[in-house]
């Protein structure tokens, strides 16, 4: 049985013909968004649904969570003084961490989540890296030095959102200071890395513990939570 609709030639219809016809066309066209905009409303009424539920879910989780790594977090602070002692440091400034036991079977790291940023000075080390940089380009004829000029280059690119530069693309440059052996070079990433600033914002615990399985194989359990 053919289901295939007949072909219209619109040059066979009369005015009035196309006319009904054009209006049926916007009618089922009506039809067809309306259809459309009610499948959207309930789709987005399940998403919300389903955002609700699930929110509801984890939120006695989180709160959990929260009170553990305060209380992590406060269990610490002896400790810490004590490691102070041992090892005869004023003051601990690390923002992480981390104890493993000697058999590996537990490990628990502590610390701080940062963010990366400059005070505005950056720019002035940018400049002294560029001098730097153009001397390695002299007039073009050494293309080894061009290259190594445009791959310095790289690392000096600023964020295209933030305008800033990227912080561990600065530390990484550091490590080619004795391959530079420049002043220029040198001054340039002194002035970057004095113009840094790492804001600590929210706290952390991660670890990891071996649990023993029934049928005698060890499983590595790990976890990271952040408050």
């Amino acid at each position: 049985m053919n289901t295939e609709k007949p072909t219209i030639n619109l040059n066979d219809l009369s005015p009035d013909q196309v006319k009904q016809l054009l209006e049926q066309a916007k009618k089922e066209a009506k039809e067809t968004k309306a259809k459309t905009a009610v499948s959207r409303k309930a789709l987005d009424e399940l998403w919300s649904e389903f955002v609700i539920k699930n929110v509801h879910k984890f939120m006695p989780i989180r709160e959990l969570v929260e009170e553990n790594i305060l209380e992590t977090f406060s269990d610490f602070a002896p400790l810490s003084k004590l490691i102070e002692e041992c090892y005869g440091i004023e003051k601990l400034d690390q923002d992480s961490f981390t104890k493993t036991l000697p058999d590996g079977s537990f490990s628990l790291t502590i610390g701080y989540n940062k963010t990366d940023g400059f005070n505005g000075n950056e720019g002035l080390g940018v400049d002294k890296i560029k001098q730097y940089m153009d001397t390695l380009k002299g007039n073009g004829d050494n293309d080894k030095l061009v290259k190594l000029a445009a791959a310095l280059d790289v690392f000096l690119k600023p964020n295209p959102v933030t305008g800033m530069l990227n912080p561990r693309k600065v530390k990484d440059l550091s490590k080619l200071r004795d391959m530079y052996d420049s002043e220029l070079f040198n001054e340039g990433i002194e002035i970057i890395e004095k113009a840094a600033i790492y804001t600590r914002t929210s706290q952390f615990v991660e670890g990891w513990q071996f649990l023993n399985l029934p049928d005698g194989r060890t499983k590595k359990v790990t976890f990271r939570f952040s408050v």
